[in-house]
């Protein structure tokens, strides 16, 4: 590809003035060269800037923890660090060492930004058991879903931002789906998908620092003669991945 470089003529003044002129013109369009004019792996280092920003993942291992915290409701984004049924919020999937909780690393992930399109977030957790303390779990639920933290600005409040869309439930098991027979050892794979757009947190600020996936445990048969449903959980994951790439809000 040939450049418009105009050469010093003989005799010509040379300054810093006509020179930055100069080579403003052949850094403009070495700038605006086009992806497909440049044959793979020619350049010593990616000619186009990477489309991910900033992403993280956490992972728990195979040791079990369990979980009686009492789901706060729809669309109530109460935390409690405690998994104990006298506590009521969400609280964060943890083993005890680790937790399914990420730092974003890399550039701040700034959704007002319209070259960014958002914070694709996918997590795993595996149930192990879901039984009551005493008597059966039958018509209790753990729920899952995935928050986002937004740092606070000097106009906005931050804090853990949730897409209501991205709770899952899933109910205990008895032998025949009646709460006077045994519950049935759980194997199920929890499986949540989300993407935050700006229009998720705007309300809260603009940028995505931390994600989390947390627990919390509905009591549908909740009375004074049955024990508390436990969920027991084990192996998880949860990775999120911020992306550049344009996108038009409704």
């Amino acid at each position: 590809m040939a450049f418009d470089w105009t050469p010093v003529e003989e005799g010509e003044s040379l300054n810093a003035s006509n020179l930055d002129t100069k080579f403003s013109g052949v850094t403009s369009e070495i700038n605006d060269l086009e992806q497909f004019s440049i044959a793979p792996r020619s350049l010593h280092q990616p000619h186009l800037p990477s489309l991910v920003p900033s992403s993280g993942s956490a992972t728990v291992g195979a040791a079990t923890h369990t979980y009686s915290n009492v789901y706060p409701g729809w669309d109530d984004n109460t935390y409690t660090s405690s998994s104990a049924s006298s506590a009521t919020g969400w609280t964060v999937v943890t083993d005890g060492t680790s937790a399914l909780h990420i730092v974003l690393t890399g550039d701040p992930v700034d959704l007002s930004d319209d070259q960014v399109a958002g914070v694709l977030v996918l997590a795993n957790v595996q149930i192990t058991n879901f039984v009551r303390t005493s008597g059966y779990a039958d018509n209790s639920f753990a729920v899952f879903k995935i928050q986002a933290y937004v740092p606070a600005t000097s106009t906005t409040p931050g804090g853990w931002v949730s897409r209501r869309q991205s709770e899952r439930y899933y109910d205990a098991d008895t032998q025949d789906g009646t709460i006077s027979t045994p519950n049935v050892p759980a194997q199920k794979d929890v499986s949540l998908r989300t993407f935050f757009r700006h229009g998720d947190i705007r309300s809260h600020g603009d940028q995505i620092t931390l994600v989390r996936l947390v627990v919390s445990v509905v009591d549908a048969d909740a009375a004074a003669s049955i024990g508390d449903p436990v969920v027991t959980l084990q192996h998880g994951n949860i990775s999120a991945v911020a992306f550049y790439g344009g996108m038009t809000e409704s």
